[in-house]
């Protein structure tokens, strides 16, 4: 197992993706081997990132009220699950969210260490035309 992490390391360090053999004996690796494997894919990122995270703020435009019905989501209008439940925000008031988590980031009370991400999120196949004229840039 330790061969197959170590070439597997220095093969994403290299840029190069596994062959299909590795990539199928490190999907049948055991438990045993799960700590070798995520300390092998810690090397890896820590080589391209180093210690920055990236976080993922969402901002939620509706909650547990989506037309779809995906029996594994809790945010389907006919789950039983104790979440919030509510229909279209403000779209406004959701640009203005993402604005203050910016201002956040760029004010230093966010490490600089840490991406944030702040995606607006609907639920459903497709959303309504109430979407705000303008939203807050990503990184």
């Amino acid at each position: 197992m330790r061969t197959l992490l170590d070439d597997l390391v220095v093969k994403a360090l290299d840029r190069q993706a596994p062959t299909r053999e590795q990539a199928l004996d490190l999907l049948a690796t055991g438990d045993d081997d799960l700590l070798d494997v995520v300390a092998a894919g810690g090397r890896v990122r820590r080589h391209f990132f180093g210690n920055r995270v990236k976080l993922n703020l969402i901002i939620n435009m509706k909650s547990g009220l989506c037309p779809e019905d995906c029996s594994y989501c809790s945010q389907r209008s006919g789950s039983k699950a104790d979440v919030l439940k509510y229909n279209w925000i403000d779209p406004v008031a959701a640009a203005e969210t993402a604005d203050r988590a910016v201002a956040g980031e760029r004010s230093g009370s966010v490490s600089w260490r840490v991406a944030v991400v702040r995606p607006i999120v609907t639920s459903g196949a497709s959303p309504r035309p109430c979407w705000p004229s303008r939203t807050s840039s990503g990184s």
